[in-house]
Protein backbone atom coordinates (compact mmCIF):
# COMPACT_ATOMS: atom_id res chain seq x y z
CA UNK A 1 0.00 0.00 0.00
CA UNK A 2 1.39 3.46 -0.60
CA UNK A 3 0.99 6.34 1.38
CA UNK A 4 -0.48 9.38 1.02
CA UNK A 5 1.11 11.19 4.05
CA UNK A 6 5.07 11.56 3.60
CA UNK A 7 7.17 9.98 6.08
CA UNK A 8 8.43 13.07 7.47
CA UNK A 9 5.34 13.90 8.26
CA UNK A 10 5.10 10.35 10.02
CA UNK A 11 8.29 11.15 11.88
CA UNK A 12 6.48 14.42 12.72
CA UNK A 13 3.60 13.07 14.21
CA UNK A 14 5.33 9.98 16.50
CA UNK A 15 7.30 12.98 17.54
CA UNK A 16 4.09 15.00 18.38
CA UNK A 17 2.49 11.42 20.26
CA UNK A 18 6.06 11.11 22.71
CA UNK A 19 5.46 14.56 23.92
CA UNK A 20 1.95 13.93 24.41
CA UNK A 21 2.58 10.89 26.47
CA UNK A 22 5.64 12.45 27.96
CA UNK A 23 3.05 15.70 29.31
CA UNK A 24 0.56 13.64 30.46
CA UNK A 25 3.11 11.24 32.59
CA UNK A 26 4.43 14.57 34.23
CA UNK A 27 0.28 15.77 34.47
CA UNK A 28 -0.11 12.96 36.55
CA UNK A 29 2.95 12.69 38.59
CA UNK A 30 3.16 16.02 39.56
CA UNK A 31 -0.62 15.63 40.59
CA UNK A 32 0.13 12.80 43.02
CA UNK A 33 2.97 14.92 44.20
CA UNK A 34 5.83 12.39 43.16
CA UNK A 35 9.41 13.96 41.86
CA UNK A 36 11.19 12.83 39.02
CA UNK A 37 13.60 11.14 41.35
CA UNK A 38 11.17 9.51 43.51
CA UNK A 39 9.74 7.98 40.22
CA UNK A 40 12.93 6.94 38.55
CA UNK A 41 13.63 4.79 41.64
CA UNK A 42 10.33 3.56 41.50
CA UNK A 43 11.16 2.54 37.75
CA UNK A 44 14.36 1.39 38.64
CA UNK A 45 15.65 3.77 35.97
CA UNK A 46 18.22 7.04 36.25
CA UNK A 47 16.20 10.82 36.78
CA UNK A 48 17.46 11.69 33.45
CA UNK A 49 15.63 8.91 32.03
CA UNK A 50 12.24 10.23 33.62
CA UNK A 51 13.19 13.52 31.84
CA UNK A 52 13.26 12.23 28.53
CA UNK A 53 9.65 10.22 28.54
CA UNK A 54 8.29 12.86 29.90
CA UNK A 55 9.85 15.51 27.39
CA UNK A 56 9.10 12.85 24.83
CA UNK A 57 12.85 12.17 23.71
CA UNK A 58 12.72 8.58 24.59
CA UNK A 59 10.14 6.01 23.77
CA UNK A 60 8.09 3.95 26.38
CA UNK A 61 7.90 0.61 26.31
CA UNK A 62 4.49 -1.77 26.79
CA UNK A 63 5.67 -3.36 29.66
CA UNK A 64 6.80 0.13 30.84
CA UNK A 65 3.37 1.78 30.09
CA UNK A 66 2.23 -0.81 32.38
CA UNK A 67 4.40 -0.47 34.89
CA UNK A 68 3.64 3.64 35.32
CA UNK A 69 -0.19 2.64 34.98
CA UNK A 70 0.38 1.00 38.18
CA UNK A 71 2.26 3.71 39.84
CA UNK A 72 0.50 6.36 38.92
CA UNK A 73 -2.70 4.47 39.42
CA UNK A 74 -4.09 5.18 36.15
CA UNK A 75 -5.01 2.92 33.29
CA UNK A 76 -2.73 2.37 30.47
CA UNK A 77 -5.25 4.33 28.18
CA UNK A 78 -4.83 7.10 30.35
CA UNK A 79 -1.54 8.44 28.31
CA UNK A 80 -3.61 8.31 25.18
CA UNK A 81 -7.02 10.39 26.22
CA UNK A 82 -7.20 13.16 24.39
CA UNK A 83 -4.68 12.77 21.77
CA UNK A 84 -6.59 13.22 18.87
CA UNK A 85 -7.51 16.40 20.35
CA UNK A 86 -3.88 17.48 20.86
CA UNK A 87 -3.00 16.22 17.42
CA UNK A 88 -5.64 18.28 15.70
CA UNK A 89 -4.11 21.68 17.66
CA UNK A 90 -0.77 20.64 16.63
CA UNK A 91 -2.18 21.16 12.80
CA UNK A 92 -2.21 17.35 11.72
CA UNK A 93 -4.64 15.45 10.25
CA UNK A 94 -5.88 12.73 12.28
CA UNK A 95 -8.10 11.01 10.37
CA UNK A 96 -5.71 11.04 7.53
CA UNK A 97 -3.13 9.46 9.90
CA UNK A 98 -5.14 6.73 10.89
CA UNK A 99 -6.75 5.80 7.79
CA UNK A 100 -3.05 5.73 6.03
CA UNK A 101 -2.14 3.33 8.73
CA UNK A 102 -4.09 0.57 7.46
CA UNK A 103 -4.10 -1.75 3.91
CA UNK A 104 -6.95 -0.65 1.69
CA UNK A 105 -9.16 -3.20 2.51
CA UNK A 106 -12.84 -3.63 3.60
CA UNK A 107 -11.75 -5.40 6.62
CA UNK A 108 -10.33 -2.53 8.73
CA UNK A 109 -12.55 0.71 9.73
CA UNK A 110 -11.48 3.51 11.40
CA UNK A 111 -14.25 4.44 14.01
CA UNK A 112 -15.18 8.27 13.10
CA UNK A 113 -14.05 11.27 14.82
CA UNK A 114 -15.29 11.87 18.24
CA UNK A 115 -17.33 14.74 18.68
CA UNK A 116 -16.38 18.27 20.17
CA UNK A 117 -18.43 17.44 23.22
CA UNK A 118 -16.23 14.41 23.91
CA UNK A 119 -13.28 16.45 23.32
CA UNK A 120 -14.54 19.43 25.47
CA UNK A 121 -15.16 16.63 28.45
CA UNK A 122 -11.86 14.94 27.98
CA UNK A 123 -9.86 18.86 28.81
CA UNK A 124 -12.40 19.89 31.54
CA UNK A 125 -11.32 16.64 33.20
CA UNK A 126 -7.39 17.41 32.17
CA UNK A 127 -8.18 20.85 33.38
CA UNK A 128 -9.93 20.56 36.73
CA UNK A 129 -7.40 17.37 37.85
CA UNK A 130 -4.72 19.98 37.74
CA UNK A 131 -6.14 22.36 39.69
CA UNK A 132 -4.30 21.96 43.24
CA UNK A 133 -6.38 24.41 45.85
CA UNK A 134 -8.98 22.02 47.06
CA UNK A 135 -11.50 24.72 47.82
CA UNK A 136 -11.13 25.93 44.41
CA UNK A 137 -12.00 22.92 42.60
CA UNK A 138 -14.77 22.06 44.98
CA UNK A 139 -15.99 25.61 44.22
CA UNK A 140 -15.79 25.11 40.19
CA UNK A 141 -17.49 21.38 40.58
CA UNK A 142 -20.54 23.38 42.55
CA UNK A 143 -20.60 26.32 39.58
CA UNK A 144 -20.47 23.54 36.90
CA UNK A 145 -23.45 21.58 39.00
CA UNK A 146 -25.43 24.53 39.37
CA UNK A 147 -25.45 24.99 35.58
CA UNK A 148 -26.32 21.95 34.59
CA UNK A 149 -29.21 21.98 36.88
CA UNK A 150 -30.50 25.74 35.78
CA UNK A 151 -29.83 24.41 31.73
CA UNK A 152 -31.67 21.21 32.62
CA UNK A 153 -35.07 22.88 34.30
CA UNK A 154 -34.73 25.41 31.25
CA UNK A 155 -34.78 22.72 28.77
CA UNK A 156 -37.38 20.49 30.77
CA UNK A 157 -39.95 24.31 30.28
CA UNK A 158 -39.26 24.70 27.17
CA UNK A 159 -40.31 21.09 26.47
CA UNK A 160 -43.41 21.51 27.98
CA UNK A 161 -44.39 25.00 26.41
CA UNK A 162 -43.77 22.61 23.53
CA UNK A 163 -46.20 20.26 24.15
CA UNK A 164 -48.83 22.68 25.69
CA UNK A 165 -48.39 24.75 22.47
CA UNK A 166 -49.66 22.29 20.00
CA UNK A 167 -52.85 23.07 18.49
CA UNK A 168 -56.27 21.81 19.98
CA UNK A 169 -58.69 20.47 17.33
CA UNK A 170 -61.59 22.23 17.50
CA UNK A 171 -64.88 19.75 17.20
CA UNK A 172 -67.29 21.08 14.56
CA UNK A 173 -70.99 20.50 14.95
CA UNK A 174 -72.45 17.97 12.35
CA UNK A 175 -75.46 19.76 10.28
Amino acid sequence: MKRKIADSNYKKIENAIEKYIGMRMRVRRNLLGISQLEMAEMLHVSFQQVQKYEKGNNRISGSRFWQLSRILNVPVSYFFDGIELYLNAQGFDVIEYSQDCFFDSDEYHIISKPSDKHFALRELVDSYSQIKNKSVAEGLLNVIKQMATADMEKTEKEAEKTKSAKPKRKLQKKK
